[in-house]
Parts: structure tokens; sequence; C-alpha cells
């Protein structure tokens, strides 16, 4: 084929209208032989009015042995109230970050639906501080019209927690937004039993279920008695075996990587 588009063909269909004649160039073809035949085979009539939506244009060109060739683009109809460019108008921003019970709302508004795809919601690595996808929300509108979208973390890190926006369009390309932090911090403390304790005591990890954790024991002025790494947090209470600590007070922190420290004070009475 000769002049097969590319990249996705849009169209403006005014708000007030239902659909949209359109009549485009049929790509031509080619072979080392005479007697090539090109006939449309998917897709809207050329020249009929589309109504908005996203179509799959499909030309088949036959030659005289019977061998078959295909060219396949997408057609992008949608309204707008603007017949020239959007591209100076287009808006795509991170707006609002919330904290909310054991989660943070992430609110963007986008008017460059007519061309979109989706909105992956990206969150910075506590650690590395890479941005790594959170979620997935799918475009939807197919106009210029303003839109709120919104997702949810529901499983933010103590402390700092960075988003940003990332927008494909339905070309493969992509946008990303400027990037914005909010502070958390759940209620969620240490349930540690039973405390006072003799020799022995019992920590829930559920809030850490299948994460890596790190139990601390020091005394008061820092110094560590007992530290264990569990690679991968139950629902069942972990077993702290203190029979061979003295009595006294000490500090038991947990924590989990990429998130604060919990701390909770730990009594053995003997």
């Amino acid at each position: 084929f000769k002049k097969c588009p590319t990249t996705t063909v849009t169209l403006k269909i005014p708000l007030t209208a239902t659909c949209k004649k359109f009549n485009w160039d049929a790509p031509d073809a080619f072979d080392n032989c005479d007697g090539v035949s090109v006939t449309q085979t998917g897709g809207p009539a050329n020249g009929s009015c589309i109504a908005p939506g996203t179509y799959t244009i499909q030309y088949t060109a036959t030659d005289v042995a019977g061998n078959k060739s295909v060219c396949s683009y997408k057609l992008n109809a949608y309204k707008t109230s603007d017949n020239e460019n959007l591209q100076s108008s287009e808006q795509f921003m991170l707006e609002t970050l919330r904290v909310e019970p054991k989660q943070v709302y992430i609110g963007w508004v986008n008017n460059s639906g007519y061309k979109n795809d989706y909105f992956t919601i990206e969150k910075a690595n506590a650690v590395t501080g890479n941005f790594e996808k959170l979620v997935v929300v799918n475009n939807k509108s197919n106009d210029d019209a303003m839109n709120n979208y919104a997702a949810y973390d529901v499983t933010p890190n103590e402390g700092d927690n960075t988003y940003r926006i990332k927008v494909t369009y339905s070309d493969g390309s992509t946008q990303v937004s400027e990037y914005k932090t909010i502070s958390y911090k759940s209620t969620m403390g240490i349930n540690l039993f039973p405390n006072p304790a003799i020799d022995e005591a019992w920590i829930d990890l559920k809030n850490f279920e299948s994460q890596a954790v790190t139990i601390v024991v020091s005394d008061l002025s820092g110094k560590i008695i007992q530290q264990q790494v569990v690679q991968s947090a139950t629902r069942a209470p972990y077993h702290l075996d203190l029979s061979e600590m003295q009595s006294g007070l000490y500090l038991l922190k947990v924590q989990a990587e990429g998130k604060r420290a919990l701390v909770s004070k730990l009594q053995i009475s003997r």
C-alpha cells in the first residue's frame, strides 16, 4: 500500500450535530504486475455521516493472482465546541490530594477525552524515589469537555506520599502531570500481648500481611537487644521469645519496608 495512515485520523463534529459527513482519500496499492484492486473491507463508508466514536478503517488490496494485503488504521470522531486546533486549550492537571480514613484521595481534571486512551496513577517508591504504577483509570469521554477524575491509594505509606498522573493517548504517546506530595498518618498502632509480659509475647501483624517487616526490641537508651526480620508477615500473631531478657521497660519497633516505624512500650515483669 501507498499512503496508508500510520497514526489515528481525527474528525471534529460540532456539538449541535449528531454526525458529520467525512470524505477521505483511499490508499493506493501497487504490485509488480498490473491489475491490483482496492476495496474497503472495514469501518464506516467513505463519505458517510460519521457519529462520535472510534472506528477501524480497513482496505484490502488483491492482485490478479489472488494475493491480498491489508491497510488498517483508526478514525476517532469526537464532538467539540471549537473547530480550531485545541492544543492550546487542553488542560491536564493533578488537582487534589486528600487524606481520608485508611486511604488517600487523588483527583485530577482533563479535557482531551477525544484523544485519550487511559490514565495511569503513579506513586513514588518510598525507598528508590522511582515512580511506579498504582492504578489505571479508563478515559470517560470522547469530546473536549472538562472532566473530573478520581482514584484512591488504599495502601498509603506512613509519612510522605508522592503522586503523578500519566495520560496515554490513542496514538500511544503519553504526557505526565506535575507531581504532588501529601503526608499520611494512620491511627494504626502495635497490638502487643500480653503486656506486661513474662517470657514471651505476640505481635499482631495482620496490617502488614505479605510485607517484609523488621522487629526491633531496644532498651530506653536505644541499645538493640534483639532484632528479627519477617520476610512475609501473615495474619497469625508473631511470637517473641523474651526469656533471655531481664525485667524492665523496653521499646518495641515494627517497621515495614517503605513505611514509617511504629513504636510501642514493652514491659517485662517477673
